[in-house]
This record gives structure tokens, C-alpha cells and sequence, in this order.
């Protein structure tokens, strides 16, 4: 089953024949999001945030579950920990306040963020081998209005806060021990624990921004072109660096957004008159 955004409407469709199975209307039309699909054991949920409102849905009916209002418009795709263990999401508002809400709805904790917060929320953790296992340390990551990178405990607490040269465009990536933000048509690479600059590579400009897609042990970014950077960022001092770049294609109009699928790089390309189109790399 998918569960896609249209309009104003979050709508399921089967994944082979596209026929809608069930839809929900909400009071907002959908900007840039992503519904969050949330599995444990039989509980089969979907989240997603829209205006002012963070609601779960059952997977299967699309019966609602659960809604929470919050202090501010919800940015971009909520994030989650990765693991009941965790048990949380966690949701940005254009307000400044990042909220992690239990799976019932619940606001365990908020915090403000003064200089307000440009990029939905990213948990520093990914599955193990066996799919049930977590590495990481469920933190949270997000960018703020002052053009650093800032990470709070899964218990709400300041962890650290980084510096770029700019604003984080597009959103976070994490994983491999680092947080991964394009700031002014670089790529930088943090240390997860410290915030400490790891390195960071040039990718150029972009014409929307680009969050970066962590595959494997590959960071693939758009910009002028389309980049594959190793999450150890090759030899060098600071933006100096060899053998960072695994990947590199040219487009015309530069790449955004960039995920991957069973082997296949997929790519959005901006056209004239704000038309766009879709690369497909195997």
C-alpha cells in the first residue's frame, strides 16, 4: 500500500493497481511532506502532518487515531525513532518548536528554538543487520534559522550546536557516526556526537534545495550536478580533499531532490517555466 499526499487529501492506493482504497481530507492543502509509516507488531499507522496538526491514521482504514495541534505550521515530513524502543515522533513548526509526541499522541517533551527552524527533524539511528536492532543515539537533529545545525537528547536536552556558512537547505541526513547538511553549495559532514566539522565538499548551487539521500555508505546530493560522496569524506584538510566523490552525472538545470530504490538513483531535475522531470540511474 502507498500512502500519498494529494492536494489537500492524504489518499491510500494499492501498490500494483493504483485503485484508492481509502482517503482523508484535511483542512490544509499539503506542501513539500512525506506521510510517516509506522509499524508495531499488528499496529500499522500513518502520520503526517498538515497547517497546524500532526494526525495518525490506521494504516489499513484510515481510521483516525490520533491528532495533536501544535504551536505553528508543521515543516516538511515529521521523523521518527527508528524503533519502539524509542516509541516517538518527532515534528518541527514554522514557529520554532520541536515537539516529541508519544504513539499515543501524547507531547512528551517541546523546545524553542529562537532563531526558528528551516528543516523537518532528523533521528540520529538506522536498523542493524537483524531489522530490529538500533544503532545510533536517537537523537534529534534539525536546522535553525541562524544557519547552524542543532541536536537535542531523545530526552529534550541540548546536546550541541554547529555552525555552517549558511542556512542547511532541503533537510539532514544522518548515519555512519555523522549528520550529513548542504549549506551553500557545499556538503558538510558533522560528528553525531560532538557536532565537531568531520569535512565538508563542494557540490555547487542548486536551483531548489537539496537534502542529502544516505544509501548504503554513499551521501547522494543534487546541485550543479548530481553527486555520490563517501561517508568518509575521502583524504584531506577541511574542503581539500581525494577520493571523496564516488558519483558524479551532469543535468541539465541541476538535481534536487535524490532517493534510491533495489539499485536505481532517482533524480529531480528543474526545467524551464518551472516545469521539471525525472532521471532514473541503475
Amino acid at each position: 500500500m502507498a500512502y500519498v499526499p494529494e492536494r489537500d487529501t492524504l489518499v491510500a492506493r494499492d501498490l500494483d493497481t493504483g485503485e484508492r482504497l481509502w482517503s482523508r481530507g484535511f483542512e490544509y492543502v499539503f506542501r513539500e511532506t512525506t506521510p510517516l509509516v509506522i509499524d508495531r507488531g499488528d499496529d500499522h499507522r500513518v502520520v503526517i502532518g498538515a497547517g497546524e496538526y500532526l494526525r495518525a491514521f490506521d494504516g489499513a482504514t484510515g481510521e483516525l487515531r490520533w491528532e495533536r495541534r501544535l504551536d505553528g505550521i508543521v515543516r516538511g515530513p515529521a521523523a521518527r525513532a527508528l524503533a519502539s524502543v524509542y516509541g516517538t515522533v518527532y515534528a518541527a513548526t514554522t514557529g520554532g518548536e520541536l515537539y516529541a509526541v508519544d504513539h499515543d499522541g501524547r507531547v512528551r517533551w517541546n523546545r524553542t528554538v529562537n532563531a526558528g527552524i528551516r528543516t523537518a527533524p532528523t533521528v540520529v539511528g538506522s536498523r542493524g543487520p537483524n531489522g530490529n536492532s538500533i544503532r545510533g543515539s536517537g537523537d534529534v537533529v534539525v536546522g535553525d534559522g541562524d544557519g547552524s545545525v542543532r541536536c537535542f537528547d531523545p530526552t529534550g536536552g541540548h546536546r550541541w550546536r554547529t555552525g555552517l556558512r549558511g542556512f542547511v537547505e532541503g533537510g539532514i541526513a544522518a548515519g555512519h557516526g555523522g549528520v550529513f547538511a548542504v549549506s551553500g553549495g557545499r556538503l558538510y559532514a558533522l560528528n553525531a556526537e560532538s557536532g565537531n566539522h568531520a569535512w565538508r565538499t563542494d557540490i555547487g548551487n542548486a536551483t531548489r534545495p537539496t537534502p542529502p539521500a544516505l544509501v548504503g555508505d554513499t551521501i547522494y546530493v543534487g546541485g550543479e550536478r548530481l553527486h555520490g560522496v563517501g561517508v568518509g569524506g575521502g583524504v584531506g584538510v577541511r574542503s581539500v580533499r581525494v577520493g571523496e566523490t564516488r558519483f558524479e552525472h551532469g543535468v541539465d538545470g541541476g538535481a534536487s531532490y535524490v532517493t534510491a530504490a533495489d539499485g536505481t538513483l532517482f533524480a529531480t531535475v528543474a526545467g524551464e517555466s518551472g516545469s521539471g522531470r525525472l532521471v532514473v540511474l541503475s
